[in-house]
């Protein structure tokens, strides 16, 4: 995919010396469970492959070791970037795997006493984690090129926990940029419920609610704050108070249909 990136952005450029063509990545935070060296081990290993694949590449042409083994170098793609789009939505914690069950999610899980969304078909989609946003924005930093959170969200059918990703995602982006990162834009993930991968229309990650009977589509509280911030292009006092502490979760929604 990245040798397709640096075809298309020397293609691109050939024909439009002055625009500016660049790709998103995913970003996730791996927390080890413990401070074991397996789960520590696992967790890098995690980081390494998901988040900073794209980095490695575009700055040095390959992977981190044992990736580098198996990848063959892409020396072409080095600085063949003019921005670049960060999709960040959450954590996952992370423990080596003894058991069955384990094996099967890769030693991946989410505690049920943090803030998430609503869960997926099999497994839960992730810890609601604002913080994410910060780190992905410093290592990416290291390119030297403009940022854009380009994905950010959750998925709430209920918008019991959507506010406050909204106001703590937007706090970390404006620390981002106080703190002299070259963070040019916020897109949420999304404005109207989408089909959503193997989930289907189970997770609801829209700031609209959309029957999909009817094609009706609703605003959800989180919209009306949404365009409060937008329109005042601010985060107020009010707001950051209001949605300061995560709302507890007990347990995990289950999204499946009765």
């Amino acid at each position: 995919m990245h040798r397709a990136h640096a075809l298309a952005y020397e293609a691109i450029h050939e024909h439009q010396p002055n625009a500016s063509v660049g790709i998103a990545s995913n970003w996730v935070e791996f927390q080890p469970a413990s401070d074991s060296g397996s789960d520590r081990l696992l967790a890098h290993f995690y980081a390494s492959g998901f988040n900073r694949s794209s980095l490695q590449l575009l700055t040095a042409g390959n992977l981190e070791f044992p990736l580098n083994t198996m990848v063959a170098e892409v020396p072409e793609v080095i600085g063949k970037i003019d921005f670049f789009g960060l999709n960040v939505y959450n954590r996952l914690h992370v423990r080596a795997p003894f058991n069955e069950v384990a094996i099967r999610t890769g030693g991946l899980f989410v505690p049920l006493e943090v803030p998430q969304g609503d869960r997926g078909a099999e497994l839960p989609y992730g810890e609601a984690h604002p913080e994410a946003i910060t780190a992905a924005v410093a290592e990416y930093s290291k390119l030297g090129v403009p940022l854009f959170i380009t994905e950010n969200g959750v998925p709430d059918r209920s918008d019991r926990i959507r506010p406050w990703v909204i106001v703590q995602s937007l706090a970390r982006v404006h620390e981002c940029i106080a703190a002299g990162r070259d963070v040019r834009g916020y897109f949420h993930w999304s404005i109207v419920d989408n089909f959503e991968w193997a989930e289907g229309w189970e997770l609801r990650f829209g700031l609209y609610e959309l029957d999909i009977q009817t094609k009706l589509r609703k605003p959800r509280p989180s919209a009306a704050i949404f365009r409060d911030i937008i329109q005042q292009n601010a985060l107020s006092d009010e707001l950051l108070g209001r949605f300061s502490d995560p709302p507890v979760t007990s347990s995990p929604l289950s999204t499946r249909t009765p």
